[in-house]
């Protein structure tokens, strides 16, 4: 046999604390579940679809009363506690896919965001190296025709500085005295010897 537990309140209250009250045991009706009672002393309540309600309306005088009795067989509770168990769990799966969905979509989100990141990362890496080759190849153009300006002078050089050597020595020359021809010596006639006359055999 189950304990049987009781829940019983009575206090005056003004009309708009006892609206709120029943508002709240509306709203435990609708969802098939009400609880109560007061701090850890709480009564759960299971609802069926089906229940007995009996309302006493009285009135004295200026004076009345109004009472309102809801009754179901614990059979059908049960099964009410089944329903709702039901639903509570078809709503916390429906949650759950929900959420995991949600999650699969906020994954995809980002790894789409993470690849396209990368890709641009890459076309930029890509334009950075287009661009510093593309400065390489400035820079080693300046270069060869620097070289060839320091090479085209450094000849014009040369040939300017053989000019005025030449032209130097060229003075120079024109500079110094002719030197006098030199005269070939006088001979006295008195002073030559005679060669001597061979004399020719005879044959006999």
């Amino acid at each position: 046999m189950s304990k049987t537990e009781v829940f019983h309140y009575k206090g005056r209250e003004s009309l708009d604390s006892v609206f709120n009250y029943l508002s709240l045991l509306s709203k435990g009706l609708k969802q098939r579940q009400l609880s109560l009672g007061k701090n850890d002393k709480m009564i759960n309540f299971a609802l069926p679809d089906d229940v007995e309600l009996h309302i006493d309306a009285t009135q004295q005088g200026a004076g009345g009363s109004l009472t309102i009795e809801i009754n179901w067989a614990q059979e059908k509770a049960t099964k009410a506690a089944k329903v709702v168990s039901k639903k509570v769990a078809k709503s916390a799966k429906s949650a759950e896919k929900k959420a995991e969905k949600e999650q699969k979509k906020q994954i995809k989100t980002q790894q789409s965001a993470a690849e396209k990141a990368q890709k641009d990362k890459k076309k930029d890496n890509k334009k950075d190296k287009k661009s510093a080759s593309a400065s390489k190849k400035m820079q080693q153009q300046a270069k060869k025709e620097s070289q060839s300006k320091t090479k085209v002078t450094n000849k014009v050089l040369k040939s300017e500085i053989k000019k005025a050597q030449s032209a130097e020595k060229a003075k120079k020359a024109s500079a110094k005295p002719k030197p006098k021809p030199k005269l070939a010596p006088k001979v006295s006639t008195q002073s030559r010897a005679k060669a001597p006359v061979k004399k020719k055999k005879s044959i006999s």
